[in-house]
């Protein structure tokens, strides 16, 4: 069975079940533990991985709140203009751009960076959802409060069927609900 190995066998713990019926075709195992699955497979199936694959740094420095990298990557002007280009290898497949990634995930250095190299603060994803509402999904005020203060609209997006303040306010996230009714209408609790 070339190319056959057992579950297990350098990549995870034992057999599925203890057997050796647990054989599995897979390739080979990346040679190195901890190695980036994602840069892994773009090494395996891409020959070009800039021109064939996307390049997801931008992406994944925003998931892992790595501040150091974004502003890296950021000085080099094709990462500039592709601020917001939405990737599908984030998100569980959802198409979004980074700093919809950096929103969801509560980092707000990276969303403060992403805003000040120009990512454009009211992209709705393929759901309409825009970075100010998974930032209040997520419960992430410092996000919320940097995205409003950055002029994110408050009521989110019309191609959504819910709004950060009715989510706000349906969790009772009066601290996040505050912000937002201070920058939609001036206001105060």
């Amino acid at each position: 069975l070339r190319g056959a190995v057992p579950w297990g066998d350098g990549c995870m713990d034992g057999w599925m079940d203890g057997t050796p019926a647990g054989l599995v075709l897979i390739p080979a195992c990346p040679s190195s533990a901890g190695r980036d699955l994602k840069e892994w497979l773009r090494e395996q199936f891409c020959d070009h991985p800039l021109e064939r694959c996307e390049d997801t740094r931008l992406h994944d420095a925003a998931f892992a709140g790595d501040l150091a990298t974004l502003q890296s990557l950021l000085q080099d002007e094709s990462f500039q203009r592709r601020i917001n280009e939405r990737s599908g290898w984030c998100c569980g497949g959802l198409p979004c751009t980074p700093l919809r990634v950096a929103a969801t995930a509560g980092h707000g250095p990276c969303v403060d960076l992403l805003l000040r190299h120009g990512a454009a603060i009211d992209l709705v994803d393929v759901k309409g959802q825009t970075a100010l509402y998974v930032a209040v999904l997520n419960g992430h005020l410092e996000c919320a409060r940097i995205l409003l203060e950055a002029g994110a609209d408050p009521n989110g997006s019309r191609h959504h069927r819910s709004t950060p303040v009715y989510h706000a306010a349906r969790v009772g996230r009066a601290d996040i609900l505050q912000e937002l009714i201070r920058w939609a209408w001036g206001g105060d609790i």
